[in-house]
């Protein structure tokens, strides 16, 4: 079971759990109590220290904080016993690529004597003169997050009594969103300190968490949630990993994109840990740990406030490392993520999961009533019975677009109105699925706490498990007094035409009459629900278009803006826009009626079509040459720029007839359509005749969608011109036909048949030979298979053998019979020879005056 005070060393992790947001400049300025209180008692006569519990804790949490450091954030401490009255003190400043450096330094603080408060003042003095001399610190002020933390554990010796002013100044001069954050540590952390701390500083220090060490430091964990749940970034009850979690894969779902996941492992006694390797994003993409260890502050030398060092420390050992996965250069995206641990998580480690969303959100202030100006950024000044309402959208933490929210997403959002004591006012915001806003209820400004002249509100969004965001202040002096007027729109309707423009053109103006009660002014008119590819201008400023525009306003004369069109205005169908109208030099003014619409009308364009030709002729003898058809798009006259407008054709598909379509760029605002003989349906003979061509036309406009007709005649041609294709194919055919049969019923000689002579003299002996009648090689084995002829043949010494009807015989062929010829003892028929069939193992005897020849047949 994991002890309590393992959970002792998260002091401040969970702080820098409220960097979620946007990874931009950030500077932290703590004052660090460093004090002898803090450290606990010397034994000098023994020779050893033993540190308390909160001086263990402060130090181990304060390396955390440098841990979890972005590489854009700036920490500045501030100790206790470094401030030095008579003289300049040394303000350590670490920037988010030395966490190294940073947290080498703060294991080896010493400790110091009393409390003072002047390192309060000397932190914001330096916090103001270090972000006003940077350069990049100050050209992001409006979006730097700035916090003062102030951890001791007591009351201040010579508390100064410009506390209030310390704060004040803090938080004028700081970025639009800092915080204040007073960290009370000790074993009975008594709520009378922040308490006449509240009373001093005029309620600008956003909260106390008190930390008792009793009980192990359980109450540290306890408080440091709380530190996070003001702080934008992490929820307060979230807690991922199981107690007693053990293996080397651990997943998590998130619904909302993040920014980074931190793993925090922390050990008493031991450094039984392993280091998580990598994270596994939902779409695939692996992401590396960054580890860093944190340790107990240094055990070997601690040096006393008399400068005494003391080399035998007894102290609480705590051991943790830090793994960081994401740089805030990429988000990643909502769904399941791997923790991969390939030496596996332990159970006898505690675990802590950050992870940090890429969230951000926006509230926008609407005030309805007498009287409204908005003097600087969420500064404000109404009347006492006016009302207000706030509309809140979510963003993406680098580009600043608007996230659109699932049901899923906004079902896990509660978003709230807190006023000046931190106390939620009014149900919490309902969220609008059409425009992905969070809107609260309409509330009146003389509701909310605080003093009669001077309201403070900012506004909270909470989902638990992921984040705990809070806005920055809207101040509001409530005053009394306010006029009325009436404006009245006299050009209700703006045409505007469908056309290609490469800049804002202007398409109409819209004119308002303002009744009698405003003096000459500014005027400030601002349009809601434009559509895309409209934008709105003053006429001296038409070259900068956006959705308001300020005019100079003369009694008596209607104040007018000017539409302009640019080549994104598709619109389909008339569409209501609202106007808005404020008098920037006179706030007291207020329009009594609130629903001024104009309406703008997208107007459709004349288009015609004009033919090159009115037939379009051809001849079906030689269809290669039937010459394109030029159609050319024009409005009002004048040709169509094709090279700026995407027109989409397609002509109606004849059972015969496919064509081709492409642009002319010889012609303005022409095509050159062309039909596709070689896909004629029968391919033969090519058909005579008128065919009606209908070609399909849509514009890049809403209702540009058009045809045109044109008949292409085929003329005939003479029978040989039409058939004689069909002529030679036939007698093709027909001769393939002949020379397959013939090969088929060839008479071929079998393998091994053979022809053996004897020649026979008087007086000699006889000579025999033997000849093959399949013949050899190449040439010979074509003419076998492939010559179209009867049989085989072969000539041996003037006699003619051909193949017989079957392998087994062989015919003496006719062309060279003669008397001399006997065929098994007869003679053969002469002169009416016919082929005579040498069956297998008989003999043909030629009989000459001087020899007789023999061939036996085998």
């Amino acid at each position: 079971m994991i002890s309590n005070k393992y959970y002792a060393c998260l002091l401040l992790v969970l702080i820098y759990a409220g960097f979620a947001c946007p990874a931009q400049a950030r500077v932290v300025s703590v004052v660090y109590d460093d004090s002898m209180s803090m450290f606990g008692g010397f034994n000098h006569k023994f020779g050893y220290q033993k540190p308390t519990d909160q001086w263990i804790y402060a130090n181990y949490a304060l390396q955390t904080l440098a841990a979890l450091m972005h590489k854009e954030d700036t920490l500045n401490v501030v100790r206790m016993s470094a401030v030095n009255a008579t003289g300049p003190t040394k303000i350590p400043s670490y920037s988010g690529d030395k966490v190294s450096s940073a947290i080498s330094d703060i294991r080896n603080y010493g400790c110091g004597g009393k409390t003072p408060y002047k390192p309060v003042s000397v932190a914001v003095e330096h916090f103001l003169a270090s972000t006003l001399n940077d350069s990049l610190l100050k050209k992001v002020k409006e979006n730097r997050k700035d916090w003062l933390i102030i951890i001791t554990d007591g009351v201040f010796n010579n508390q100064s009594k410009n506390v209030a002013l310390d704060i004040e100044k803090f938080k004028e001069k700081a970025g639009n969103d800092c915080r204040v954050i007073f960290l009370l540590i000790g074993s009975d952390a008594s709520e009378a300190l922040y308490q006449k701390w509240r009373k001093e500083v005029g309620g600008h220090v956003d909260d106390l968490i008190k930390v008792s060490t009793a009980g192990g430091g359980k109450h540290i964990l306890d408080a440091m949630k709380k530190v996070a749940a003001r702080i934008e970034g992490r929820d307060e009850f979230e807690d991922r990993f199981p107690s007693n979690f053990s293996g080397d894969k651990f997943e998590f779902r998130s619904i909302f994109p993040l920014l980074r996941v931190s793993v925090l492992q922390q050990v008493y006694g031991s450094n039984d840990f392993s280091k998580p390797q990598k994270l596994i994003a939902p779409d695939g993409r692996e992401i590396l740990f960054k580890n860093v260890e944190i340790k107990s502050p240094h055990k070997e030398k601690i040096t006393s406030s008399s400068g005494v060092v003391l080399k035998k420390v007894l102290q609480r050992d705590i051991s943790g490392i830090i793994s960081i996965a994401g740089n805030g250069e990429r988000v990643m995206g909502p769904g399941t993520y791997q923790i991969d641990c390939p030496g596996r998580f332990t159970s006898s480690t505690l675990k802590k999961l950050l992870i940090e969303t890429a969230m951000n959100f926006q509230p926008e202030l609407q005030v309805e009533g007498r009287g409204v100006v908005k003097e600087r950024e969420g500064s404000y000044v109404l009347c006492r019975d006016d009302r207000f309402r706030i509309y809140v959208k979510f963003s993406d933490y680098k580009t600043g677009d608007h996230i659109k929210l699932s049901a899923e997403q906004a079902a896990q959002i509660d978003v709230h109105v807190l006023d000046s004591e931190m106390t939620a006012i009014g149900k919490r915001f309902h969220f609008d699925k059409n425009l992905n806003l969070f809107i609260s209820e309409w509330q009146n400004v003389s509701s909310i706490k605080g003093a009669s002249d001077r309201k403070e509100i900012s506004i909270r969004a909470v989902s638990q498990g992921y984040f705990h965001l809070k806005s920055g202040v809207f101040k509001i002096n409530a005053k009394e007094g306010s006029r009325e007027v009436v404006a009245t729109l006299n050009s209700p309707l703006v045409n505007v035409p469908y056309k290609y423009c490469d800049v804002p053109e202007e398409v109409g103006s819209v004119a308002v009459d303002i009744s009698k009660g405003a003096d000459k002014g500014m005027v400030q008119l601002s349009a809601r629900d434009l559509p895309e590819g409209i934008t709105i201008s003053s006429r001296k400023r038409a070259g900068v278009t956006g959705c308001s525009s300020e005019v100079l306003y003369f009694p008596g004369n209607p104040v007018a803006v000017y539409l302009y069109r640019d080549k994104q205005f598709t619109l389909s169908s008339p569409t209501d826009v609202s106007v808005d109208i404020q008098f920037l030099d006179d706030p007291a003014i207020r329009l009594k009626n609130k629903n001024l619409k104009f309406q703008i009308v997208p107007q459709k364009r004349n288009l015609e079509f004009v033919q090159s030709m009115p037939f379009w002729n051809g001849s079906v003898a030689v269809p290669e040459e039937v010459a394109p058809l030029i159609l050319q798009i024009r409005e009002d006259g004048q040709s169509i720029d094709l090279k700026h407008e995407n027109w989409e054709v397609e002509p109606s598909i004849n059972d015969e007839l496919e064509f081709a379509v492409m642009q002319d760029s010889e012609v303005p605002g022409g095509y050159e359509i062309a039909p596709v003989f070689g896909m004629l349906t029968p391919p033969l003979p090519a058909s005579a005749g008128e065919f009606p061509v209908q070609l399909n036309w849509k514009g890049p406009f809403p209702g540009e969608i058009l045809s045109s007709n044109i008949i292409l005649s085929m003329n005939d041609a003479d029978w040989w011109a039409k058939y004689k294709s069909v002529i030679g194919w036939f007698l093709l055919i027909c001769f393939l036909s002949w020379y397959v049969w013939r090969l088929l019923t060839k008479q071929r000689f079998a393998k091994d048949a053979r022809i053996k002579s004897e020649v026979n003299r008087s007086g000699v002996p006889p000579k025999f030979h033997t000849e093959f009648l399949s013949r050899q090689g190449v040439g010979s084995l074509l003419v076998k298979w492939f010559w179209p002829s009867v049989a085989e043949v072969k000539n041996i010494r003037g006699v003619i053998f051909k193949a017989g009807m079957s392998p087994a015989s062989i015919v003496v062929d006719k062309s060279c019979q003669n008397k001399d010829m006997f065929l098994a003892g007869m003679p053969l028929d002469f002169p009416k020879r016919k082929d005579q069939s040498l069956s297998r193992w008989s003999s043909l005897e030629v009989r000459g005056n001087s020899s007789i020849k023999k061939y036996h047949y085998e």
